[in-house]
């Protein structure tokens, strides 16, 4: 549709009308379809009609006179729903007015705006697909429409903002009287509530979790006599304590103790770590990043400090040692890995390379990286290998701070992130709970469900957006 329509012609008979719809119909998907249109001749009569209809609806009639068509028409008034004679809906329009024409797909209906000045829904139970339409009569009529390639003079925005609020307060009395009418009063209440409790145990917000079970234990007891079982279901308590757990064991891998991490996860949940290979792989993997990059650290400065004084290299290997002796139980952990035996490097390599006698923490580094290449040697599988070459690869780098920050060098594959992560969901299926938060699984398969029902065109659906509302 063009933005200006000039009418011409004597106009007056019915039969001298005529319309124009756009060629494309308006997507349900957009939840509201505004548009507006500017007065910028009444013409000799003003008879303009806008509104919306069907793609079999003649032209040869005005917006409304036709079965499937819907108008306002601006000389008399009046709202036409399929038949000739209108019935009173708003005010005349006129040069310099702007009306604006809204298809509300939640529920159906039609409204109209004038100056932008909302006022009221003209049309109901409206029948797709809907086109928007504008039709004049008499000569001299100008009109320009506004698509929203401007800014509307009404607060669509507003009206948006408006219905999202309607709709999701629709969805809950719906809910409400559906939970009533099952004389259950109170059950949607506590499943939501233990949704909630579920995934602050999943997630390790263990002193919430414990208060919020405390505050629903009275609650729970009031609903006895109305299906459910009592205060016990929200006995967490144990489920709470193994949060606390899981909670710990997290914040020991984040801190770069893998072997306390392994000691606590063998007292906690003894043969966790031999029955699951995958998880095993990881820690030790992330075990080797770490023995590399707390040996870098003293070998730079002490490197830098050899080169600046022009030392001797026995000095250096020296004061290496010296450093390893006040590191915090590093070089000593490397026995923690209960199948971990320290290699012997010979005392030359091939080509004569110097012993590596007196590298203190990057011997320990290197005899562990060994152990780990024995151990795997002959898996088959890629993503071991590519596991074993990616945390090997730190060795080629001078400087560790400068490849992903404090505390995160190493492979994003055995990052103290991804290895806590696995170490959580390791856990919670050898305890046989869910990996995924129930709640994110309601979460995620109504997100599922309300994309496809926006897909299919149904424009309710279109008034809910979890991503955003839920923020």
């Amino acid at each position: 549709m063009s933005n200006d329509l000039i009418m011409v012609g004597p106009g007056k008979a019915d039969s001298d009308a005529s319309a124009i719809r756009a060629n494309r119909p308006i997507p349900p998907q957009c939840g509201v379809y505004y548009y507006e249109v500017l007065i910028k001749s009444n013409g000799q009569q003003g008879y303009i009609g806008i509104g919306a209809c069907n793609a079999n609806v003649a032209l040869d009639r005005l917006p409304g006179w036709e079965p499937l068509s819907w108008g306002y028409h601006g000389d008399d008034g009046n709202g036409f729903e399929g038949c000739g004679n209108g019935r009173p809906f708003g005010p005349v329009f006129t040069t310099g007015d702007v009306i604006g024409c809204g298809i509300n797909f939640r529920d159906m209906t039609l409204f109209y705006t004038k100056n932008g000045i909302y006022l009221g829904v003209a049309f109901r139970n409206l029948k797709g697909p809907l086109y928007p339409t504008v039709g004049m009569r008499t000569s001299g009529e100008i009109v320009e429409a506004n698509f929203g390639q401007r800014e509307f003079i009404f607060n669509i925005e507003e009206y948006v903002k408006d219905e999202k609020v309607e709709a999701w307060q629709s969805l809950e009395d719906s809910l409400q009287k559906e939970d009533a009418s099952k004389n259950q009063a109170g059950i949607l209440s506590q499943n939501l509530s233990k949704l909630v409790l579920s995934y602050m145990i999943h997630h390790g917000y263990s002193e919430s979790a414990r208060q919020f079970a405390s505050d629903l234990a009275p609650q729970s007891s009031n609903q006895k006599g109305h299906g459910t079982h009592g205060s016990s279901e929200f006995d967490c308590a144990s489920m709470v304590q193994d949060t606390e757990r899981r909670k710990e064991i997290r914040k020991t891998i984040l801190s770069g103790d893998i072997d306390r991490a392994l000691i606590m996860l063998e007292e906690s949940y003894p043969g966790i770590t031999t029955s699951n290979e995958d998880m095993l792989l990881q820690l030790r993997c992330r075990k080797f990043v770490e023995m590399v990059s707390s040996a870098s650290s003293p070998l730079r400065a002490l490197d830098n400090q050899a080169r600046a004084k022009d030392s001797k290299v026995s000095t250096f290997s020296e004061d290496v040692e010296m450093q390893d002796q006040h590191e915090t139980g590093v070089s000593d952990s490397a026995t923690m890995d209960l199948d971990f035996k320290p290699v012997e490097i010979d005392s030359t390599a091939a080509g004569g390379t110097p012993q590596l006698e007196g590298l203190g923490l990057l011997k320990d580094a290197i005899q562990y990286g060994q152990f780990l290449q024995e151990q795997y040697k002959h898996s088959r599988r890629a993503s071991v290998k590519t596991m074993l070459i990616d945390a090997f690869s730190v060795l080629a780098y001078s400087d560790t701070d400068s490849i992903s920050g404090p505390g995160h060098f190493g492979s994003k594959a055995v990052s103290r992130e991804k290895v806590a992560s696995t170490v959580n969901l390791a856990i919670l299926a050898s305890q046989h709970l869910p990996t995924t938060a129930p709640l994110e699984t309601v979460y995620r398969q109504t997100n599922v469900a309300l994309s496809e029902l926006t897909r299919q065109g149904v424009g309710e659906a279109a008034f809910f957006d979890l991503n955003y509302d839920l923020q």
